[in-house]
């Protein structure tokens, strides 16, 4: 008898582990689905039964670990698109609006250090857009108007608020204020 409950509770549990219940990667009680089960349109919009998607899609890497997770609604990507590499230190987080880039853009390696940090605002660069070396210190940064280079006074006398939203994601000693900022 207790063989057989052991073994019982075991394929219980081999069968709870294997599921594919990806709601465990949602955000609160919204719809979960692959995001392989999404199609799109001409557009891109995203569809899911035939109709505009609301919810999170995500993907998996082969070992399991979550992939991609990318908020739509009504069919666009609205929220955030994030991304992990295999071994779930974040790869990405990109912020949409209505289906466009907007808000910060990061990215860091598969050891967890920033490589990029770039800002849009309708899908187009607008502000400082910073790239960092191995170390995650600032290796060069440019600032942008509507995707076009500018000088770099421009994001100081127009985008110092996004700094804060900089900082957020960067680890407490990185450096961004080289001389030509002081």
């Amino acid at each position: 008898m207790w063989l057989k409950l052991k073994f019982l509770i075991v394929s219980t549990m081999i069968v709870v582990g294997c599921s594919n219940d990806l709601s465990v990667f949602a955000y609160d009680s919204e719809q979960v689905v692959s995001l392989n089960d999404i199609t799109q349109d001409q557009e891109s919009r995203g569809y899911y039964d035939g109709r505009p998607f609301t919810g999170t899609a995500v993907t998996l890497h082969r070992n399991s670990n979550l992939n991609n997770r990318i908020q739509f609604y009504y069919g666009e990507i609205h929220g955030q698109a994030e991304s992990w590499h295999s071994n779930q230190v974040m790869a990405s987080l990109v912020e949409y609006t209505n289906h466009q880039k907007d808000g910060l853009a990061i990215s860091w390696n598969d050891q967890g250090v920033v490589e990029t940090v770039i800002h849009y605002e309708n899908d187009l660069q607008q502000g400082l857009t910073i790239y960092f070396d191995n170390l995650g210190e600032v290796d060069q940064y440019y600032c942008f108007d509507e995707d076009e280079e500018v000088n770099q006074t421009y994001c100081i006398d127009n985008y110092m608020t996004h700094f804060v939203d900089y900082l957020n994601y960067l680890p407490s000693e990185t450096n961004l204020f080289e001389p030509e900022f002081n």
